[in-house]
């Protein structure tokens, strides 16, 4: 079982994989799951290097994102309870239903012949915020939301788990030009010590937010 706060996932093969990946889990620091996979076989042109499954048994669902991660979503679908990291390596998250996901095996994109790593990773967290503080900073009231480490290496699942851990403390965070400043800092400045978001700057879009580095004045 990989667990995180209140989020478990059972990890398993697929009925009929052969042969079967050896997996590990084990707890890391700061409200994470590490899933670590052995994959068995290292030719990127073999076809028979079998997925790793992770079946929610918490209530909610799991929604692959563009970007390689999973957010897991409340049974509401209306808030972030968690979320998996892209998969290192050559290796991608497929949907399988709504409550399942399958760490897949895949040869690099561009064709190469390189041989697939040994293994690949992906981090399962539930925790998106360290502190978040109000205080004053150029043109009026900012929030400095100091990220866990996992959120901010969690790419959109990140982004869903801070954002909804910010609006579930303080309902006045709910605003589309606050969420546009969370995603381009999320992008532009992961590892900045703060991100600092601002209520009173313009609702202009995120691509405006993130052309003015996440600190639009003007609409």
């Amino acid at each position: 079982m990989l667990t995180s706060g209140e989020v478990d996932l059972e990890v398993s093969a697929p009925a009929g994989a052969d042969p079967v990946p050896a997996t590990e889990v084990r707890a890391i620091g700061d409200g994470a799951g590490l899933l670590q996979v052995v994959i068995a076989g290292a030719d990127p042109d073999a076809g028979d290097v079998a997925p790793v499954r992770l079946t929610l048994r918490t209530p909610g669902t799991l929604e692959v994102n563009v970007d390689g991660t999973v957010t897991v979503v409340d049974t509401d679908g209306d808030a972030a309870i968690g979320g998996l990291t892209a998969p290192t390596g050559t290796a991608r998250w497929t949907a399988v239903g709504p409550e399942a996901v399958d760490l897949v095996p895949a040869p690099a994109d561009d064709g190469s012949t390189t041989p697939r790593p040994p293994e690949v990773t992906a981090v399962l967290g539930t925790s998106g915020v360290v502190s978040a503080r109000w205080g004053d900073r150029e043109g009026g009231r900012s929030l400095a939301v100091d990220a866990t480490s996992w959120a901010r290496d969690a790419g959109e699942a990140g982004v869903d788990v801070v954002w909804s851990d910010l609006v579930a403390d303080d309902p006045e965070i709910d605003s589309a030009t606050m969420h546009d400043q969370l995603v381009c800092h999320s992008i532009g400045a992961p590892d900045k010590e703060t991100w600092n978001l601002e209520p009173w700057r313009p609702d202009v879009g995120l691509l405006a937010v993130l052309a003015e580095r996440c600190n639009p004045t003007t609409e």
